[in-house]
């Protein structure tokens, strides 16, 4: 019987990576253009799958009421090197949602946002309700240091009994219903 080799075994990894994120490329694909974003009176205007950031999954780029310039992440989040996050079990990955304010905007408009954000009681409010339905609030802690997150919602892959496609589609629409229920933060955020 023949030793594996060193190159033979590395070949063998990037086949195993790049297949692994194939799979989710098309899986996040799906969620975005599958789901019915009017269901939840939200306007999607573009998607982009990305790899960036410690994570792997959709950008959500919406016209909302109030112009924030919001944007929600769906998908993996493997690396809490960028944004500060720890992972909840170590170093096992997440499937998270992010709901970011602030695209593309400088520190100090951010701290405006965010400064505005913080007078609005019934939005304080309903982040407080939503903490209760697992969501991660960045306003009023100090969940990261990045100004662009607001609110999260994560769960560790390990956590996921059925990673199946309309599994995870299925937990995404959850965390849609369970953002737009909440009407207060539905009128100030989407």
């Amino acid at each position: 019987m023949e030793h594996v080799t060193k190159k033979e075994l590395e070949s063998y990894i990037e086949t195993i990576k790049s297949n692994f994120e194939g799979k989710m490329r098309y899986m996040f694909e799906g969620i975005a253009t599958e789901v019915n974003f009017n269901n939840y009176g939200i306007n999607v205007e573009k998607h982009e799958i990305k790899k960036r950031w410690g994570r792997h999954g959709t950008d959500f780029f919406f016209k909302p009421k109030n112009d924030y310039y919001q944007w929600f992440f769906y998908g993996i989040y493997f690396d809490s090197n960028d944004y500060k996050i720890p992972l909840k079990n170590d170093r096992v990955p997440e499937l998270a949602f992010f709901f970011d304010i602030g695209y593309d905007h400088n520190e100090s408009y951010l701290d405006e946002i965010r400064a505005n954000l913080k007078g609005k009681e019934d939005l304080l409010n309903a982040l407080k309700r939503l903490s209760k339905k697992g969501f991660e609030d960045n306003l009023t802690s100090n969940l990261t240091p990045s100004k662009w997150r607001l609110l999260c919602k994560r769960i560790p892959l390990t956590e996921i009994d059925d990673f199946s496609y309309e599994r995870i589609k299925e937990m995404f629409e959850e965390i849609m219903v369970q953002l737009t229920d909440e009407t207060d933060f539905k009128e100030e955020l989407m």
